[in-house]
């Protein structure tokens, strides 16, 4: 056929010679691209197990989807011009995929390179960073979140908000009284659900970005599902900017103006109370407060989850010594290819209710935070500690106890969380580990086949095999695609001490 005149050279030899089967050929033809057909064959060509399949999905896993955003970015037209190749999906233009990725990669980082620089430069920020993604948190790890101040209400606004709490009061007394046929109290719903909307409008206020903060902050552009820029509205700074008016200093400051000292600390006649005076009644209020709210166990929660979980977000004191911090890896610059726990873990970032985050000052966040309902509250607790949990205890390499406790509890069977790969683990090991593993699984029989070749071979054999995509037999698959290492366990038996 004319798709197996297109053969690369080394595809078409080992069909000539009788080395791979027409189907396998078939396989590799349903690319026009030699260059990839090449690069995948020397992958797969060696191994007698692989097959028609796992070619099919390795080619078409080499390319860019048409609908993806970095491929809607940078358009057809660029990448074509470019020199990157298409292949054609017959039924559906959603189809295409691109065979040159990193053509599409490119074109698209300097798009975003160059509108985040023009984006700085027209708007005064110290820095926008492009990110080919719709999540940012990772790139903001590191980074300080900066709290600005909201624009008020006009008048008018004002007025309509008041204007909008006093109907819907009036709509709520209507519908409780239960004097209405179904139509009236339909109708009435109906306003009140346009009215709600009207006012949470109103509330969003937008930002107010003083110009003297702009040299000191940045923020990001990122890159949205169907490929348009977005600017991100949420600022960052590299080192934590205090709040505008924070008195703060304390003895360090310098300055040839005395600073006013605060109304706590004045005492009847104007004088300023001394400073052992003034920390023994901060104690003695701080005692109140603590006393009062033992009388309110769900306050004393919102306060406590609210402190720990805006605190990983920004530069604030809330008052309390309650922290959830972000655990220090013992290895970094490990970002790789995402793994479904972690995928898992950004999926259920997105899903969370982060208006309240936008509310403000750290009063008018924590009254958001508090309107949210047990369910909302329960999903931001469930990912503070899920980011607070260490990889292992300091100076050492064992499992937290109360880890594997925890991962008894949940049933965590970590083989269908995590598979091994060449990338983060067989390359990482010796080849002699790599044998003994193959025996471990299958047997000398299994690891034999694999003693001559060179480690790289054995390692792309392993991860077809440890993903279940391995010809092989039923009971050497089921074992393999049980195993981690000992290292991804929860349940390793110690000897007692």
């Amino acid at each position: 056929s004319l798709r197996l005149a297109g053969l690369a050279d080394p595809v078409f030899e080992a069909l000539a010679e009788g080395r791979i089967t027409l189907d396998m050929a078939k396989a590799y033809a349903t690319t026009a691209d030699q260059a990839k057909q090449a690069r995948v064959f020397e992958q797969y060509g060696t191994y007698s197990y692989t097959t028609p399949d796992q070619v099919r999905r390795a080619i078409a896993g080499d390319a860019l989807k048409a609908t993806d955003p970095i491929a809607q970015l940078v358009g057809e037209d660029a990448y074509v011009a470019a020199g990157g190749t298409i292949e054609r999906e017959l039924f559906s233009a959603n189809g295409d995929r691109w065979s040159d990725p990193e053509i599409a990669q490119g074109l698209a980082a300097a798009i975003m390179e160059a509108e985040a620089k023009r984006l700085g430069e027209e708007q005064g920020l110290a820095w926008v960073r492009p990110v080919a993604s719709a999540h940012i948190y990772n790139a903001t790890e590191r980074l300080h979140r900066v709290n600005l101040p909201k624009q008020p209400m006009s008048e008018a606004e004002e007025a309509r908000s008041d204007a909008i709490q006093t109907r819907m009061e009036e709509i709520g007394d209507e519908l409780d009284s239960g004097e209405l046929d179904d139509e009236a109290g339909s109708a009435l719903e109906a306003e009140y659900d346009k009215l709600e909307d009207e006012w949470n409008e109103l509330q969003r206020r937008p930002t107010i970005l003083p110009d003297d903060l702009k040299g000191q902050i940045g923020t990001f552009l990122t890159l949205a599902s169907d490929g348009k820029m977005v600017l991100e509205t949420t600022y960052f700074s590299e080192t934590p900017i205090r709040d505008q008016g924070d008195d703060r200093g304390g003895s360090g400051s310098t300055g040839a103006t005395s600073k006013v000292p605060p109304p706590e600390k004045i005492a009847p006649g104007g004088k300023p109370l001394s400073a052992r005076l003034s920390d023994e009644l901060a104690m003695q209020r701080r005692d109140i407060l603590a006393a009062a709210l033992l009388a309110d166990p769900a306050l004393a929660l919102d306060y406590a989850l609210f402190a720990m979980i805006d605190g990983n977000r920004g530069y604030e004191r809330y008052g309390t010594t309650m922290k959830a911090t972000r655990p220090s890896d013992p290895a970094s610059g490990t970002d790789g290819e995402p793994t479904q726990a972690r995928i898992a873990i950004e999926q259920a970032r997105d899903a969370l209710d982060t208006t309240w985050t936008e509310a403000g000052d750290v009063v008018a966040r924590f009254e958001g935070f508090r309107a949210l309902d047990d369910t909302c509250k329960a999903a931001w607790l469930a990912l503070m500690v899920a980011g607070s949990i260490e990889a292992k205890p300091e100076y050492s390499d064992t499992t937290n106890p109360l880890h594997a406790r925890l991962a008894a509890i949940l049933h965590i069977e970590p083989a269908q969380w995590w598979r091994p790969t060449s990338a983060n683990f067989f390359d990482r090991v010796s080849k002699g580990t790599l044998l003994a593993l193959l025996t471990e699984i299958g047997g000398e029989v299994l690891a034999a086949r694999y003693a001559a070749s060179k480690k790289p071979e054995v390692s792309a054999a392993c991860e077809k095999l440890f993903a279940g995509e391995a010809i092989t037999e039923p009971a050497i698959k089921d074992a393999a695609l049980a195993w981690v290492p000992d290292a991804m366990r929860f349940d390793i038996a110690r000897a007692a001490v």
